[in-house]
């Protein structure tokens, strides 16, 4: 399985990538791997900015990955802390 997630540097500037073709739909891995990506971007003062974008060419992201749900992913399995990629964890982000 590859990574779910790209994750390049431009200087200050953090670039996400969600890499889950077709649809860039949400699994409990890509939910662990955003929040440690926010996480990591959080925790370095040298970065300013930080982009999260899909990959593909049809659209963003459908949400929560439907398919990992049907093979068995329960509707409770740990996104990690705050839930679905734990974006609302960081408030302290401006």
């Amino acid at each position: 399985m590859s990574a779910p997630l790209h994750i390049e540097r431009h200087e200050s500037v953090l670039l996400i990538t969600l890499d889950r073709p077709k649809a860039n739909a949400i699994d409990s891995t890509t939910s662990l791997a955003l929040y440690q990506a926010f996480s990591d971007f959080e925790a370095d003062p040298s970065l300013q900015v930080a982009v999260l974008t899909g990959g593909g060419e049809r659209f963003f992201s459908a949400g929560w990955d439907l398919n990992a749900a049907q093979e068995g992913e329960a509707v409770d399995a740990d996104h990690g802390p705050g839930g679905f990629a734990g974006l609302t964890e960081f408030f302290s982000l401006t």
